[in-house]
């Protein structure tokens, strides 16, 4: 998968992540918080570790598409200096 797909599946499972971490959000808390509390932390601790490493894994995928970009920017360079050359010769062999 390039870079440019790689980046798009990724944006769009993280969103679908954050809506479902939503919806839990908005559940009722539980009657007995201070039995639950403990609970509560280790999955918050889940929820925080899965978020960093949804959004680790977004910005490496944006700085792998910006090189992606940037080389064939270059190579793009490359090829209209290749082509110049080719033309200037067509049309010295015009002459």
């Amino acid at each position: 998968m390039d870079p440019p797909a790689q980046f798009e599946f990724y944006v769009q499972f993280f969103a679908y992540f954050l809506c479902i971490l939503l919806k839990i959000a908005s559940l009722p808390l539980p009657f007995n918080l201070l039995r639950n509390w403990e609970w509560g932390c280790r999955s918050g601790a889940v929820i925080d570790a899965l978020v960093q490493t949804a959004i680790s894994t977004a910005t490496n995928l944006l700085k792998e598409t910006k090189d992606y970009i940037l080389n064939a920017k270059e190579d793009l360079k490359k090829l209209q200096r290749i082509l110049k050359i080719v033309q200037k010769a067509i049309k010295d062999a015009d002459r």
